[in-house]
């Protein structure tokens, strides 16, 4: 079996789990939202609030893919009790939080320029429903793929050589690949009651 094979098999057994169960997926990220929302009880700092947690997993999302391209550039893997501080190590460098009405990094790192025009978009949605509608979508979404890619980390743990054989070589075109499908399997994710083909 190819290597572009196995990626793509990889990608969509890791998307099952989710696509599987994305009416449960739905409600409860939308009962953590409104939870969130509740306890704030003002729109403007709950757009802040999302702005923030969207901000931080769009981090994590880059970091996620950028240490699977370093692990296939250097043909090695860490274990699987050190994948997982990698992925907690991550999580925090990318946690963020609201202070003084602008968000930043718990770790003092600026937001890019990518991270700047992504948000830019938010505010250019002048009806403040439509705009919290709009982020709440795209937290869904980003929530989505981190968990595929998650399953993914936990897959290639625990096939360390299968996981070495896939990233190693082309490991460029290995992970543009494997970034498109995540993407398109979290699409996918967003339409609750769409039946499986």
């Amino acid at each position: 079996m190819d290597k572009i094979t196995l990626l793509d098999e990889l990608v969509e057994v890791s998307a099952k789990p989710v696509l599987q169960a994305r009416n449960y997926w739905h409600a409860s990220v939308y009962n953590v939202l409104k939870a969130k929302k509740d306890s704030i009880n003002d729109d403007n700092n709950y757009f802040l609030e999302l702005k923030a947690d969207i901000l931080s997993i769009k981090r994590l999302w880059r970091e996620e893919l950028d240490t699977l391209h370093s692990w296939g550039k250097k043909q090695d893997m860490p274990s699987t009790s050190e994948i997982s501080e990698t992925i907690s190590n991550m999580e925090k460098k990318c946690e963020t939080e609201v202070l003084n009405g602008k968000v930043v990094f718990k770790n003092g790192d600026e937001p890019d320029k990518d991270d700047l025009q992504f948000l830019e978009r938010y505010s250019s949605i002048k009806n403040i429903n439509e705009r919290l509608t709009c982020m709440e979508e795209d937290y869904l979404y980003c929530r989505i793929r981190d968990y595929i890619v998650l399953n993914i980390y936990q897959f290639l743990s625990e096939n360390r050589e299968f996981a070495i054989n896939i990233l190693k070589d082309d490991t460029d075109e290995v992970i543009i690949r494997m970034s498109d499908l995540i993407s398109k399997y979290a699409d996918r994710g967003m339409y609750a009651d769409m039946e499986e083909d």
